[in-house]
């Protein structure tokens, strides 16, 4: 009996120190992820909160969660700050709890590093030690994983720039264009008038449109300079207001579809912008509207499919 009681005794001791040694009374979180990004459109959406609800695996919808809370696998993960590089977030189960911080670290112009740190006390009690050891580990891997959907969220250019921007080739065409001076922006009604004309002057020269009409709108002090084209299958030759010009093809032009209105199509020109920014290409034309609903058959504008064409670079 007495060999059995010292049996269990040194057996519960060497658990003890097991315990002690495997599980440090302080666990340490540092996960890293590299983004393959420019930096600067990266920081641009993961600095903002808002964003985040794209990318998070789950569900944050519920009574008892604040905006800035999201769960995961039971913890709830809290932004406490947000500071110029960084968010500072809580973990918490209601049992156990960690302090962490997500900061972003520009590695390259084309590139980031996200690192995710922080650190959970454990207990000098062996079995809450034993239990709060396992919580935090899992929430390593935890933290783990959400970096991955994070980084596979922000390899779609349209996760950044919330539009699918391509950049394409240009192919040789013909355009008549033409413009007015308008006082206010110009109406729907407007545009069409000048596309009449062109699409007139087309038929008279014999030439036939190969593709929708084109549309720039410049606001200039006080009026909106709005230019329109057509693309034609010949060239022709100018008239009065109507100018004639041949596009040669080879250089590139960005595009995306849209489907709204003015604020709609604004947005996508915003967010053209920052990807040429973003990736320091420069513009050596306007860019335009391709009118791909004939807005006069379609009086909600909620209805308009229109592309967006930036010259690049």
């Amino acid at each position: 009996m007495r060999k059995w009681i010292i049996w269990l005794l040194g057996s519960i001791v060497i658990i003890l120190v097991v315990i002690y040694l495997v599980i440090p009374i302080t666990v340490v979180f540092k996960e890293q992820t590299h983004i393959p990004l420019p930096g600067k459109a990266f920081s641009r959406a993961f600095l903002n909160p808002a964003t985040w609800t794209k990318w998070w695996p789950e569900s944050t919808i519920g009574d008892t969660l604040s905006p800035s809370q999201f769960t995961y696998k039971e913890n709830i993960y809290t932004i406490q700050a947000r500071k110029h590089s960084s968010y500072v977030i809580s973990i918490s189960n209601g049992r156990d709890s960690a302090l962490t911080e997500l900061l972003l670290v520009p590695a390259k112009p084309d590139s980031a590093t996200l690192n995710w740190l922080g650190v959970a006390n454990t207990s000098a009690n062996p079995f809450k030690r034993l239990q709060k050891g396992r919580w935090a580990n899992g929430v390593k891997d935890d933290i783990s994983k959400l970096l991955q959907h994070l980084e596979t969220h922000y390899t779609k250019a349209e996760s950044l720039y919330n539009f699918p921007i391509r950049e394409i080739g240009v192919v040789d065409s013909n355009l008549i264009s033409t413009f007015a001076h308008l006082p206010q922006s110009p109406t729907t009604e407007d545009i069409y008038q000048l596309l009449n004309s062109l699409q007139s002057f087309a038929k008279n020269k014999g030439a036939v449109p190969t593709g929708n009409p084109m549309l720039n709108i410049t606001k200039q002090d006080s009026h909106f300079l709005t230019r329109v084209a057509l693309p034609i299958d010949k060239s022709v030759s100018p008239e009065g207001n109507i100018e004639y010009r041949r596009m040669p093809g080879g250089g590139n032009i960005l595009v995306t579809e849209v489907k709204g209105g003015p604020h709609t199509i604004e947005k996508a020109f915003a967010e053209m912008s920052n990807w040429i920014q973003d990736h320091h290409r420069q513009s050596p034309a306007i860019p335009y509207q391709s009118l791909v609903t004939d807005r006069r058959n379609e009086p909600d504008s909620n209805n308009w499919v229109t592309k967006i064409y930036w010259p690049v670079m």
